[in-house]
């Protein structure tokens, strides 16, 4: 999900560019003690990661729903500047586990292929004092939202054990996603902070129709949106529209030409390309017409 190539026809990651490094912090019976989770953060960390990607969590019915053990692992990685990206959780709405619950991961919920959060998708609102109590740290705010956004986590085809694929479910099959954007924003700006690529993420993201506005415990702020996100980090944006003739024909083959950068149209007048945000004057020329400018922003 993170970093597939095209070789085997199968599937493309969202950062197939990327480096993996796997900590396998499970025992046989799928269990993991506080010290093999320690093991695994410390060797993230040794190895200079820039992504801990954790399709892991605590029954929501446990006493380790709210882990303070998971806080101090996070903290941890975080001051050794890595990104911590955790599942939300599959007991549904108003259930949560550490460490998919705490306020400085970036939290993931799921979607399906047609955007809808499945019913098992993990979400709710922290009350900090009641849920973490001393534990928790001075900068939390009083509450917030799980999860901070979605990803698609429905019927998700990877790779799976043995040399195969499989079709899988789950804010675990989500998660890689969102910490394969992470990656790829970082690759983009290595120098962008945790903040920056959180801010990205989440001004991008996408609601479908008639879902609320802001964060919620369904959505968080929405559906990544990777390529909407690079340009929101970089501080560009997206120039495009249609050119037409004065009888409102669609006119191809026309050059649009703005500051150094010339893009010609398609069959049907269309065009785009990518700028830094500001003002500027667009020229079009077309064989047969007269040349036209116009300020865009």
């Amino acid at each position: 999900t993170v970093a597939g190539g095209n070789a085997s026809d199968e599937a493309i990651g969202v950062a197939p560019g990327s480096d993996l490094m796997h900590a396998n912090v499970f025992n046989d019976s799928t269990s993991a003690t506080f010290a093999q989770l320690q093991a695994g953060y410390e060797w993230a960390i040794d190895n200079d990661a820039d992504v801990i990607s954790l399709s892991l969590g605590a029954a929501p019915d446990s006493e380790s729903v709210y882990l303070n053990a998971d806080v101090q692992l996070v903290e941890q990685a975080r001051e050794a500047g890595l990104v911590v990206v955790a599942a939300s959780g599959n007991s549904g709405e108003g259930l949560t586990g550490s460490p998919g619950n705490i306020y400085d991961v970036f939290r993931v919920g799921a979607t399906d292929n047609a955007g809808n959060v499945p019913s098992f998708s993990s979400g709710e609102v922290v009350n900090t004092e009641d849920a973490w109590g001393d534990d928790a740290l001075a900068h939390w705010p009083e509450e917030y939202v799980v999860p901070d956004v979605t990803a698609p986590g429905v019927e998700i085809r990877s790779t799976d054990p043995g040399g195969v694929y499989a079709t899988r479910s789950g804010t675990s099959m989500a998660t890689p996603h969102v910490s394969g954007a992470v990656g790829l924003l970082l690759s983009i700006d290595p120098s962008a902070s945790e903040a920056e690529v959180f801010n990205a993420l989440t001004t991008t993201a996408v609601k479908p129709d008639g879902q609320p506005a802001g964060q919620d415990t369904r959505y968080g702020h929405g559906v990544i949106d990777v390529h909407a996100a690079g340009l929101e980090l970089t501080e560009q944006g997206e120039l495009s529209g249609t050119i037409t003739d004065p009888d409102g024909n669609p006119v191809a083959n026309a050059t649009v030409t703005v500051g150094s950068q010339t893009v010609t149209t398609n069959d049907d007048g269309t065009y785009s390309m990518v700028l830094k945000r500001g003002d500027y004057s667009a020229t079009v020329s077309a064989f047969g017409f007269a040349d036209e400018s116009q300020n865009v922003s």
